[in-house]
């Protein structure tokens, strides 16, 4: 936010900004000038840029104290400590930091990266806005996680599947049941039709035998 460009002192004692300042070299930026006092904790910028210095200073700072100066004394063709004039700005939102990336600003804006090997979850970029009178950053910050190293494609995924049948029981396999529960004996449930009782067989076969004991009784006792 750009406060206009306002007188300042000709002493360190007596500067608008008491905070920090920075002598940028062979140029000044807005921009860097701006992000310099972010980083440093301070939301009130004045930049000489005659002087090429950016100060930095407290938000509750009364840059009015030198009166207002044209926006001329403020220009980049000024002499350095001739009528000394500072171009106020505010930053208004708080300083952000990203693990295992970096932020960089561009005047209101938070452009966030990450290392290599770290992927970005969240917005890449932030917006400082009023919000009724808050100033705030517009979303969440974002985090730098570690990009995952699981298959992210089927293509690298290899695995054998075996059909249903296969995964079955010999014995259910090659063994079903009629609809009163008596086991049907035969190759697989699709030869249902073909297969017999077994209760019925061994009865036979049993009144089979006891017929022959008898005879063989009968003939033993006639000899």
């Amino acid at each position: 936010m750009n406060h206009g460009c306002y007188g300042d002192g000709n002493t360190s004692n007596t500067k608008i900004l008491q905070g920090v300042g920075r002598w940028f070299s062979p140029h000044i930026n807005t921009d860097d000038c701006l992000e310099f006092c972010l980083r440093e904790g301070f939301l009130f910028v004045g930049i000489s840029y005659g002087c090429r210095i950016c100060y930095c200073g407290e938000l509750d700072t009364n840059y009015t104290m030198y009166g207002r100066k044209p926006d001329s004394s403020c220009e980049q063709n000024t002499e350095c400590n001739v009528d000394p004039a500072l171009r106020i700005y505010q930053v208004p939102c708080p300083v952000l930091s990203l693990t295992n990336g970096r932020v960089s600003y561009k005047e209101m804006t938070a452009v966030f990266e990450c290392d290599g090997g770290r992927s970005l979850i969240g917005e890449q970029k932030l917006q400082c806005i009023n919000d009724n009178g808050s100033i705030i950053w517009d979303k969440e910050q974002p985090r730098c996680i570690v990009e995952s190293t699981l298959p992210t494609s089927s293509a690298e995924i290899s695995f054998t599947t075996l059909p249903y049948r296969n995964l079955r029981s010999p014995i259910l396999e090659s063994t079903t049941f009629n609809e009163f529960g008596n086991t049907l004996s035969g190759t697989n449930a699709a030869n249902e039709g073909n297969s017999f009782p077994i209760l019925p067989v061994m009865i036979s076969c049993l009144i089979a035998v006891m017929l022959a004991i008898l005879v063989l009784v009968q003939v033993d006792h006639h000899l």
